[in-house]
């Protein structure tokens, strides 16, 4: 029993110590920490070693370095410096970007699957014609550099900024949420996807010549600058309880439904043709249909302050429960005009406006009302 006892403590002891031997030839032969700079020497020999081995690294500088085709799977790179870094044509897949930075970098013509970007900041950096499938950048920052041309399924930008950066001709679902733009040009997207913005800020925003599906904006905040869409193709958009009445504009715009709901909006639809638009419980601010050619308007409870309908037509237009202030109807025209319960206040100006029936009830005056309906055929009673 006692030898038994000896031999089996012997085999147990041998176990171990070849386990924790090869734990640590292991440990060692995929330490990428520490030849890094070694295999980044040499693509292929890298790509070789990406293919078999765990990649992590962190807290380093990376310069002045061609990484053009690397490939890397499942990959951890924190606290990173990219500068002067040729990344392009790589091939990212599960690869989580932490806390690093890319200065005067290229990764154009990359692809990333399943990756993430996490307090990463981008610098007079280019990432265009690249591919992505389910990308997140979450708190990142990008100033002066060009995220052009991208495709693929979605992305999505939470949280941080992106400053004086054009995200053009992209064909891929843009989704920010909680981020702020400025001096970003989101123009030209092709491929009819949706695009949502939610508790953003928005200043010096353009997103004109798109073709979008669906385009939502909630909670959206406008800053010092405008936000355009103009010329854009889409089949419906939805103002939803937004802070956006300096600049926006909706001209020369072709949808099939606008929406507006709660908050504070104004936009000028100048030369637009819009089938449906539906406005409820909002402030409006400086709402423009002038020159628009709109089937059908529907406003109802909202407060109005300076319309514009100058030289517009709208087939069907109907306002509820409302109050306007200063309404600029020169040269309009309508088939059907609906106000009922409406206060009419301010300058009204209904010079040489023409609608075919027009159906007042419940009219109010405010006391600043100026009506002028020189040359056109509408009545009050």
């Amino acid at each position: 029993m006692m030898k038994i006892s000896y031999f089996l403590f012997l085999a147990l002891l041998l176990g171990c110590l070849f386990a924790g031997e090869g734990y640590t030839m292991s440990n060692f032969s995929n330490d990428f920490q520490n030849i890094h700079h070694e295999l980044f020497q040499d693509v292929k020999n890298l790509n070789q070693y990406t293919r078999t081995h765990q990649v992590e690294l962190k807290n380093v500088d990376v310069k002045d370095i061609d990484l053009d085709g690397a490939e890397f799977l499942g990959a951890t790179f924190s606290k990173v410096r990219w500068e002067n870094v040729n990344l392009e044509n790589a091939i990212f897949t599960k690869v989580v970007f932490d806390s690093c930075k890319f200065e005067n970098s290229s990764l154009d013509g990359s692809k990333f699957i399943d990756c993430i970007f996490k307090n990463c900041e981008f610098n007079t950096s280019s990432v265009s014609h690249i591919t992505l499938q389910n990308g997140h950048f979450l708190n990142c920052r990008s100033e002066n550099s060009f995220m052009n041309q991208w495709q693929g399924d979605e992305v999505v930008f939470n949280g941080g900024k992106i400053l004086d950066t054009p995200l053009a001709q992209g064909k891929i679902k843009y989704i920010f949420k909680k981020i702020e733009l400025d001096g970003v040009r989101v123009m030209m997207t092709e491929g009819m996807s949706p695009l949502t913005i939610e508790d953003c800020v928005l200043s010096e925003v353009d997103f004109s010549k798109s073709h979008f599906s669906d385009v939502v904006l909630r909670r959206v905040t406008q800053g010092e600058g405008p936000t355009r869409f103009n010329s854009t193709l889409a089949e419906s958009f939805t103002f939803d309880d937004v802070d956006m009445t300096r600049g926006v504009s909706l001209a020369h715009v072709k949808a099939k439904f606008v929406r507006i709901v709660g908050g504070k909006f104004g936009a000028a639809f100048e030369g637009s043709t819009i089938a449906k638009v539906v406005a409820r419980d909002a402030f409006l601010a400086n709402i423009d249909f002038s020159e628009a050619q709109m089937p059908l308007v529907e406003i109802g409870a909202c407060e109005l302050d300076d319309l514009a309908l100058w030289e517009g037509v709208i087939k069907d237009f109907s306002i509820t429960n409302s109050h306007i202030n200063i309404l600029d109807a020169t040269d309009f025209k309508a088939d059907t005009v609906v106000w009922d319960n409406v206060t009419l206040d301010g300058k009204i100006d209904l010079t040489n406006a023409q609608v075919k029936d027009f159906r007042p009830t419940r009219l109010k005056r405010g006391p600043k009302l100026q009506l002028i309906t020189i040359g056109s055929n509408i009545r009050f009673n």
